[in-house]
């Protein structure tokens, strides 16, 4: 499954002329680019699902977890020769590209043993994306999505967010970074704090409040 974040109408035509190419449908349609009208419901919350080539275009907020999402603007494709893909995909590249020809025929052929629910396994079963042809072409390089970023607020005002210094040591203050503290975290980064459930609650999107 793909999440994407639209925060622009020329971002949202350059997507759907994308997924155009790649034979997603909506409903019925597969002409995409009649659906540009879309964007102008949620503007800038607009996020596009994709799952097994077909879409779904809703508001953000109906996405409750925020590291499936990845902002698309039309220059994010466009500008990289190497294939962008996602951390889990990165992931299981990594694990598996010393003998990858072999290790891709040996996950389809135990197909059904795999574990289903995984990300993994959505991306090597939505034909859209084609899984094999990214992950041989990962050879000669690629990229990862962005991942989002959040601050940690626990108090009103502009001195009330979380700050780490690198040896682990927190304190509050203002979101700006530097080269001592980092206010700046990936979701899995606040979750493996000691009271990383309860911060997660307090998340500020780095990217919102920063408009």
């Amino acid at each position: 499954m793909r999440v994407y974040h639209t925060e622009t109408q020329e971002d949202f035509n350059a997507l759907m002329e994308e997924l155009e190419r790649e034979d997603c449908i909506w409903g019925n349609d597969n002409l995409l680019t009649k659906l540009k009208h879309k964007w102008m419901i949620w503007r800038k919350d607009t996020v596009i699902i994709v799952k097994k080539g077909a879409l779904a275009i809703l508001p953000k907020s109906c996405v409750t977890n925020d590291t499936l999402i990845v902002k698309y603007t039309k220059e994010s494709k466009t500008n990289s020769k190497f294939p962008v893909v996602p951390q889990f995909v990165a992931d299981w590249y990594e694990d598996n590209k010393e003998n990858l020809d072999y290790k891709i025929w040996e996950y389809i052929y135990d197909w059904k043993y795999q574990e289903y629910e995984s990300d993994f396994y959505d991306f090597m079963h939505d034909n859209s994306l084609k899984p094999i042809e990214t992950l041989i072409k990962m050879k000669d390089g690629y990229e990862v999505e962005k991942e989002p970023l959040y601050y940690v607020h626990f108090l009103e005002g502009i001195g009330g967010y979380l700050n780490m210094r690198y040896d682990g040591l927190m304190r509050i203050n203002g979101k700006d970074q530097d080269d001592e503290y980092k206010t700046q975290f990936t979701e899995a980064e606040i979750k493996s704090m000691k009271k990383g459930k309860g911060y997660w609650l307090l998340r500020e999107p780095v990217e919102e409040v920063n408009k």
